[in-house]
């Protein structure tokens, strides 16, 4: 069912490009993707995924996959992009799905001239999705996919399962209606040799006329997967790990589905009893800051209410639980769980509560991560992470480290108006108190933390403090050459854009 890692829509193959170390293989295409909520645009970017992210023979190959929202983000990554392609022999295909709109194509073939380029447009989802299937030119096997439009988040959920999969399995995914199966997706199977389907239908949301009628074809269901439990257990199977994307805004799932792809995930709605827990212990928090310390203060001089670790510590076992309900806890390593979408207490709350310790994997626990953007972001930042061994010598910034450190109890007095430029007064240091940290929200280690400036010194990385007053003032005289002079959040995420190292 694989196919071998070519682009056959063009007259010649082309060679992938290995990072030296690494299972990843660049290709030199793009692909570009109108990408809308609940539209024809949402299954037809859906279908793009495994043109863009899918694995063979040991390796994962992949080249970027970006909605035609070209922002700020997008164009830092299509600039490194070019820069890394560049050096490689230039890009030699650009892939346009759905109605991008002209402007937005002229500008990406102006990076790319001497691309060739493939459109797959038009209304009709099942067949973009067979034309987008002729990027193998032949396969064992496909993965079906409910259509139905507008879609719901039961379907959203359903069909970003579906495209994670396929890309996994380096197969295409088509879709079929809940009582039928379209003449297109019949004559893309005959068209591949394929004879067996993967249906990813969490839900239950394909009817078994549908069904019937692809086995009355003579195609054998390899696998009819109706619930998320039964998802998971399938791509816990094929990668062998626990990789959760999960999220509550459904307009993330295209991210999530990259994702998924590239590292064998699956793709879920973030509990929301879960997520009540959570802010329910940060509206405690919040109304207990004027009882918390407002100075810093030594080793043991300050104690946590009770009900701060008990309350994280059942957020934990809650999560737990859940993951347990999805078949997704694993006793022999720690699980891994990105949440997409912009930062949230919630999240915030719930990262610190779940975060596992990697020397215990056998504890319960997990490794969270978070895509912190706007859906259409999120796919940039999605690209850019497992894309980054290839890019990240393209960027001005691939030798600079900037250190994170965020930190959540401790209450400050208020040092005045620091947003409007008076001076950051208070001499900080680094300390513990009981069961956590208590640093500031920005905080800055300027006591060595376990050496580590040192070693960043050592290697000949400059590095830079997140968004934090490392020197002078807050906002207008900031000295650190990671925050330029009066905007210090802006500039660390524009260093972010350009490529410098994140370092928690």
């Amino acid at each position: 069912m694989h196919r071998i890692p070519v682009i056959i829509l063009l007259t010649a193959a082309c060679a992938a490009f290995a990072y030296a170390g690494d299972a990843l293989e660049v290709l030199p295409r793009l692909g570009v993707t109108h990408y809308d909520e609940t539209g024809d645009g949402f299954f037809t970017s859906m279908a793009g995924v495994p043109l863009f992210v899918f694995h063979h023979d040991g390796s994962v190959y992949q080249s970027p996959y970006i909605t035609d929202q070209i922002d700020d983000t997008a164009n830092y990554f299509l600039d490194d992009f070019q820069t890394y392609i560049s050096t490689k022999g230039g890009l030699e295909q650009i892939v346009f799905i759905g109605d991008v709109p002209a402007g937005t194509r002229s500008g990406v073939e102006a990076l790319f001239p001497s691309a060739h380029v493939a459109t797959f447009g038009g209304a009709d989802v099942p067949a973009v999705a067979r034309g987008l299937s002729t990027d193998w030119s032949s396969a064992d096997a496909a993965v079906i996919a409910i259509y139905e439009s507008p879609a719901d988040n039961d379907v959203r959920l359903a069909v970003a399962n579906a495209a994670a999969a396929a890309g996994y399995l380096n197969v295409p995914l088509l879709f079929v209606e809940n009582d039928s199966v379209p003449a297109d997706t019949l004559a893309a199977l005959d068209d591949l040799g394929a004879d067996e389907v993967y249906i990813i239908d969490p839900g239950n949301l394909i009817g078994t006329s549908a069904e019937n009628e692809l086995t009355d074809a003579g195609i054998t269901i390899a696998e009819n997967l109706t619930t998320i439990q039964d998802v998971v257990s399938f791509m816990r199977d094929l990668s062998g790990i626990v990789s959760m994307n999960t999220f509550t805004d459904f307009d993330q799932t295209l991210a999530a589905a990259i994702s998924g792809a590239r590292y064998g995930g699956f793709c879920v709605e973030l509990d929301l009893s879960a997520a009540e827990e959570v802010n329910r212990l940060g509206g405690l928090i919040m109304a207990s800051l004027p009882d918390m310390p407002t100075e810093k203060f030594t080793v043991g001089e300050w104690e946590p209410p009770v009900w701060l670790p008990s309350g994280e510590s059942g957020i934990a076992n809650d999560f737990a639980d859940w993951l347990d309900y999805l078949g997704a806890e694993d006793p022999a390593q720690l699980e891994w769980v990105t949440f997409f979408g912009p930062k949230s207490d919630t999240q915030v709350y719930l990262e610190r509560a779940i975060v596992g310790d990697p020397d215990e994997p056998n504890e319960r626990g997990c490794l969270p991560g978070r895509m912190p953007g706007t859906p259409t972001r999120n796919v940039v930042y999605a690209n850019r992470s497992a894309l980054y061994p290839a890019v990240v010598f393209a960027n001005p910034f691939y030798d600079r480290v900037i250190y994170a450190y965020n930190s959540f109890v401790c209450h400050y007095a208020d040092q005045g108006p620091l947003h409007s430029g008076a001076p950051y007064t208070n001499d900080f240091e680094d300390n513990d108190g009981i069961w956590r940290r208590v640093n500031e929200i920005f905080g800055v280690p300027e006591f060595g933390e376990g050496g580590f400036w040192e070693a960043f010194d050592d290697a000949g990385y400059e590095y830079g403090c997140h968004a934090g007053a490392y020197e002078g003032t807050y906002m207008d005289d900031d000295e650190h050459p990671f925050n330029p002079p009066g905007q210090p959040l802006d500039g660390f995420i524009e260093y972010i854009n350009d490529g410098a190292m994140l370092y928690y």
